[in-house]
């Protein structure tokens, strides 16, 4: 059947007007239609019946958004938008409608749009004045407003100056190493930063106050110590907040109105105030927040009269009685230096938080040391619902086990598992930094120090020792000081040696057996990478092993392996005569010889102009690293014909070679 003559008229798929290739459709209609994921249907973007794909889009919507309605993709709707009207011209071109692409996850761990559609938004303001505009100096602050702040308005003021900013990234920065926190949470931990330092400057604060860090939407508490330790946290109380919810003064009064009649508290010795467990409402609320109970006589705490806040201060007392800390025994459970438990066993800490008003008596000890945490806690502006419930558990702990031993690490985290709000990386920092932490061995280790620790014991002895005398080297602690190797960098090396460790076992007992015939037979049998990698890792084992003067001679001593780097293959001559006999115009010629020969990159051969050619010393630059220019000598032939070029515009074809910086002066003699 013969093919239908074009004809000129309306593309009945895309409604373009012009040539048409396949009449009734255009040419990239009649392929649109032969593909079978096109399906019969109506488009949603332009409300219109046509051939869609499986995401519902004809193909001029689809040429549509990605070109010029990228709003559309962010946020579709069914009303039906208009399509641009397509002109059909012989020679031109005609676009292909891909796929307009999902959301894919990126490096940085979050989900990014195409290239296409970023493309389309205007790019962020790097310093957004609208966000926290910083106040007049030396202006007085009516009224602090409450911010709503999130994680886009810190990328919005990336490029603010904020004074203070430098020191607390160093503190940052030294904070996440020590905890070993990923590159992720430092760029949320630095917005965060920007945000308190930013509303510092809205409010005309010189130092950070905590109503400020109350505003930041995550990271409070970080933020909090970063600013304290680079001085830059304010020393003033934050000004309480009257919470939108929460029960009012009343319902406790109430509740104190069906207490006992009125009479003397032993505790404070008022007069005429009523009782429950042997305690006033004032000096149980107390007994309630402090640690150490309310023992003292003749004072009252004072407090305000708005809604307590439910993570903050406890509300009114139940009707459980409250002992007072002298009327408490101490606890038979304390631990003591040098006893061995009997048996290992978990414990459950849910019933100690059911007798929280019934815990055992302090010892002297485990008093000061609560102080020094309440006082610790205070330092750091911990927020009230954390020092709270952060000082119970800390109690609990002392109260049950004492001081007088290190307290398991075990013990502490299941005291986190039996409760939500207590914070048990806060408790392991506190009894680490004074001495009073038993850690668990199995936690100190991590993924390649225990591969390290498993593989050695995998070699028999004495071989195990002296690998765990070069492990100790490697990690800085040997004779010489040297900077400590990371744990991936030694299993590597050990995973490479094991195998011929273990081999060298049948006929040596220990690593001073080994002679440099060994070595070499072990290098021998093995080939490229995998030689060159045995050999590293054996001289790393046995010159430490040299150093610390457990072996008489280093066996690796002269030994080297080299390795073959593979270079890359060139064009055979008949193809590359081929593509310079395809190529039709110079440009092209030029094109092919310079990628063929110099490997020049498609950017560097756009950069290049009809003026970068230096006549004078007959070079060609190259647009490659400006510290190691690269230079293309022409010849005297290729001079002329260019000459030639210029005045007749005819063909011109550049044979050059490559020129280094040192041989400019030879240039005369080049090769054309």
């Amino acid at each position: 059947m013969a093919a239908r003559p074009p004809r000129t008229g309306q593309c009945r798929g895309c409604l373009g007007w012009g040539t048409l290739a396949q009449p009734p459709y255009c040419s990239p209609c009649h392929q649109w239609r032969s593909k079978k994921t096109n399906q019969p249907g109506t488009c949603r973007r332009c409300q219109f019946p046509a051939l869609v794909t499986p995401e519902g889009l004809c193909r001029g919507c689809i040429l549509a958004v990605k070109e010029s309605d990228a709003d559309w993709y962010y946020a579709p709707d069914d009303r039906g938008r208009d399509v641009q009207l397509t002109l059909i011209m012989p020679g031109l071109g005609q676009r292909r409608a891909m796929p307009i692409g999902s959301y894919r996850k990126r490096s940085d761990g979050r989900y990014h749009p195409p290239d296409w559609a970023r493309s389309q938004r205007s790019a962020a303001p790097a310093d957004d004045k609208r966000i926290c505009p910083p106040a007049i100096p030396g202006q007085l602050l009516l009224f602090r407003p409450r911010r709503s702040l999130t994680g886009e308005h810190a990328a919005r003021i990336s490029a603010r100056r904020l004074a203070g900013y430098q020191e607390l990234e160093r503190e940052l920065a030294a904070y996440a190493a020590d905890h070993g926190y990923t590159r992720a949470w430092r760029q949320i931990a630095d917005g965060m930063i920007r945000l308190a330092l930013a509303v510092r400057d809205s409010d005309g604060d010189t130092l950070i106050s905590l109503a400020a860090l109350e505003d930041l939407p995550h990271l409070r508490d970080t933020v909090a110590e970063l600013a304290r330790r680079a001085m830059l946290l304010s020393q003033e109380p934050m000004a309480a907040r009257r919470p939108r919810f929460g029960p009012r003064p009343r319902h406790a009064r109430s509740a104190w109105r069906a207490a006992r009649p009125r009479e003397r508290c032993p505790a404070c010795g008022q007069a005429g105030v009523r009782l429950r467990g042997n305690l006033c409402r004032a000096c149980a609320r107390q007994a309630g927040v402090s640690s150490l109970g309310k023992d003292c006589s003749g004072w009252v705490q004072l407090s305000m009269g708005w809604p307590e806040p439910r993570n903050g201060l406890p509300s009114a007392p139940t009707d459980r009685p409250q002992s007072r800390e002298q009327d408490r025994a101490i606890s038979g459970h304390l631990l003591w230096p040098g006893q061995a438990p009997l048996a290992d066993a978990r414990r459950d800490w849910r019933l100690v938080f059911a007798m929280l008003p019934a815990l055992p008596a302090l010892t002297q000890d485990s008093a000061a040391l609560l102080a020094d945490f309440e006082s610790e806690a205070l330092a750091q502006r911990w927020t009230p619902g954390i020092r709270i419930h952060t000082t119970r558990a800390m109690r609990i702990l002392l109260s049950w086990l004492g001081t007088a031993a290190p307290i398991p690490e075990a013990d502490v985290r299941a005291l986190g598992t039996a409760h939500r709000d207590v914070k048990v990386r806060r408790l392991l920092w506190f009894l680490s930094s004074h001495g009073l932490l038993d850690q668990e061995p199995s936690r100190e280790l991590s993924a390649d120090h225990a591969a390290v620790t498993r593989l050695i014991d995998e070699i028999p002895q004495p071989m195990a020792a002296e690998l765990r005398h070069w492990v100790a080297v490697m990690r800085g602690q040997g004779r010489r000081k040297r900077p400590p190797a990371s744990f991936r960098t030694i299993r590597n090396y050990l995973s490479y040696a094991s195998p011929v460790l273990c081999g060298w076992r049948e006929h040596a007992a220990s690593l001073r057996e080994i002679t440099r015939q060994d070595v070499q037979a072990a290098v021998g049998a093995r080939t490229g990478g995998d030689a060159h990698h045995l050999i590293v890792a054996l001289r790393s084992i046995f010159r430490a092993l040299r150093q610390e003067r457990l072996i008489f001679a280093n066996p690796c001593a002269g030994i080297s392996v080299t390795r073959a780097e593979a270079l890359p293959v060139t064009l055979p001559p008949d193809r590359l005569a081929g593509l310079l006999d395809r190529a039709r115009t110079p440009a092209a010629r030029l094109a092919v010889a310079l990628t063929a020969l110099h490997a020049t990159q498609p950017a560097e051969l756009r950069a290049i102009l009809m003026t970068d050619l230096d006549l004078g010393e007959r070079l060609l630059p190259l647009g490659r690293d400006p510290r190691r220019p690269q230079h293309v000598g022409v010849g005297s032939r290729v001079l002329d014909q260019f000459d030639g070029h210029v005045a007749a515009e005819r063909d011109l074809f550049l044979p050059v070679h490559r020129l280094s910086p040192l041989a400019r002066a030879d240039t005369a003699s080049a090769v054309s």
